[in-house]
Order: C-alpha cells, then structure tokens, then sequence
C-alpha cells in the first residue's frame, strides 16, 4: 500500500471483527477489509465508511447466496410448503446459516416462531444440513457461491464443503429457495480519506498486477489470486433491506483461504 500511495502506512491487528468495525467507527483507522454484515452496520452506526473493492473468488464469483435445502426427495418446492416442518439452523452469529434467511423470512411476512413445528440450532451451517440429509430436520440454510447451480463440484459453497468432508454416498440436498446476491467481503475507507488518494487505491486494486508498476509478490495479487472488482454503497442493498439491525461478531479469516462459514 505505501508503494501504491506513496505515504507512510500502519498496520494494525484486531483479535475480532467486532473491534475491527468499532475501530473503524471510532474514526481510529482509514481502511480495512471487513464482511459485508460489518459493513453495513459501520455505515448504520456513522454513515463515515465507503466500500471500495471487494475480492474476487477463485470461480469467477463476485458475491454469493444464501440457499435453502432439503432433502432430495423431499416433496417440498417452496419455503410457502415448508409449514409445520422441523428448521435446522446454524449458530446466531452465522449470517448464511442464520441471520439473514430468518430476516427474509420475516419480510416475505413469515413469523419463523409460528410458522415452523421446530426450531433447533446446531454448531454450523453444516452441521445443520447434515441434520436435513439425516432426517433431523426437514429445512436448512447454506451458502453458494454461483446461483444457477448451487450444487456443482465447481462453486464454492456449503454443498462442496458436505461432499468433501463426507466418506461414502450422499444424497445431495435439494435447493428450493436463494436470496439475493451478497457481496464477498469489501476493503473499506472512512470518509475522511481525501478523494485522490482513494481513487488511487481503488485504480491500484482493481488492476492487474502488470499494469501497476509494482513487482507482484508486493502487489495486491497477494492478497487474493483472482483479484478485486470495485463495490459501491448499492452493491449491500440486499443486507440493508433485510438486516434492519445487523451486528456482526467472529473472527477475521484470510482472503486466501475459503470461507467453510459464513
């Protein structure tokens, strides 16, 4: 970055995402990559952040879904068929598994309370579909990358983490229900980086490393393989529609690992 900017750069390390945001909010920090939920309750808190990059996955994908499952030869096709059924969830803090269907869920007018026969939470968002392909639970949520086929070897997902962490045959659950596009994790500024400098960052990111100048193993390449594509306020409409009262808590993960949770 300070090849890039040209001024002095400090890096600082938070333990969590939570103090990572409130430091952003706090005006303590200029930049920092969070999750889509952080940003936009830094945004809901100060309205002092923007998006500038968001880094793109090794499928080509530049957010992902939430999806809805259930057995393979369930009879279920929608979520409306889905009442007096068993939810499995992921844990509260899990935003594929958890937080963010219940709140779409809530703005298509279903009460998850009364509208499922059961509710139970499970450690993760896979162990909650696994609970669907056990016949613990009739309904659960995961995460794919691509939309048109959540089950492919080649999308990253929930669905690929099941296939590889399970020995034998399995039936792969069914998809009957996605949100819409999530953003994958932006790089924010706060607002008081002046525009020169941030149009710059934004140039240098969302460049291929040949094009900057900058040896790669000192590029922004490092970061993630694939790249970054530019995000704006716009992009994060969907988890501002839906999380009117987002509050996003865990632990940051590399950007070149895959995220097995979200």
């Amino acid at each position: 970055m300070e090849a890039a900017v040209r001024i002095p750069v400090h890096l600082i390390a938070y333990t969590n995402l939570t103090r990572l945001k409130n430091a952003l909010v706090r005006g303590e920090l200029e930049y920092a990559p969070i999750s889509a939920t952080a940003y936009v309750d830094a945004w809901r808190a100060c309205g002092c952040v923007a998006p500038l990059v968001a880094p793109r996955a090794a499928d080509g994908s530049t957010g992902w879904y939430v999806v809805g499952l259930v057995r393979a030869d369930a009879p279920y096709r929608q979520i409306a068929d889905l009442q007096g059924t068993r939810l499995a969830l992921g844990p509260e803090w899990s935003t594929a598994g958890n937080r963010l269907p219940m709140a779409a869920m809530r703005v298509q007018g279903i009460n998850p309370q009364r509208f499922f026969a059961q509710q139970r939470l499970y450690p993760s968002a896979l162990a909650a579909v696994r609970a669907v392909i056990a016949d613990e639970a009739d309904f659960a949520f995961g995460w794919a990358s691509l939309p048109g086929a959540a089950v492919d070897e080649h999308v990253q997902g929930t669905l690929r983490h099941l296939m590889q962490v399970s020995s034998g045959d399995i039936r792969r659950p069914r998809v009957i229900w996605r949100s819409a596009p999530v953003p994958n994790a932006p790089h924010v500024v706060h607002m008081r980086v002046p525009d020169d400098i941030r149009a710059l960052l934004l140039a240098v990111l969302a460049a291929a490393p040949t094009t900057t100048g900058i040896p790669p193993e000192r590029s922004f390449e490092a970061l993630t393989r694939s790249g970054f594509v530019p995000v704006t306020h716009t992009d994060f409409a969907p988890i501002l529609a839906i999380v009117p009262e987002a509050s996003s808590t865990g632990g940051l993960r590399p950007l070149t690992s895959p995220a097995r949770e979200r």
